[in-house]
């Protein structure tokens, strides 16, 4: 079995998320609640906010995991194609496929 890598955790996008929201609302006119503002990965605001990443993050990692599969199936060269060319070039969309397939969400509650 392979390994997996962790691109970004839950939590780091949680707590990206949090960060970047409390710097806009006031450009939104919107002032966000005083026991909010610092992000706290135990509370419940926190680890709904972990939850929510990781519910997001998983389904966007899907959709362009499926799109960039779409994409390499179809650029397979045709059998017309030298041998040493071909075989080349459909081997290093598999070692990208395969590397693809080893990129997970890691999250940690």
């Amino acid at each position: 079995m392979e390994q997996t890598q962790t691109i970004i955790k839950a939590e780091e996008i949680a707590e990206l998320f949090h960060n970047t929201y409390e710097s806009l609302a006031p450009a939104y006119g919107y002032e966000t609640r005083q026991d909010t503002k610092n992000f706290d990965p135990n509370s419940p605001n926190g680890k709904l906010m972990i939850a929510v990443s990781k519910v997001v993050s998983t389904r966007i990692y899907n959709q362009v995991i499926d799109r960039v599969e779409e994409i390499l199936g179809k650029k397979r060269l045709p059998t017309e194609k030298p041998n040493s060319m071909r075989d080349g070039y459909n081997e290093a969309l598999d070692d990208v496929g395969k590397f693809l397939s080893t990129l997970r969400l890691e999250v940690k509650e």
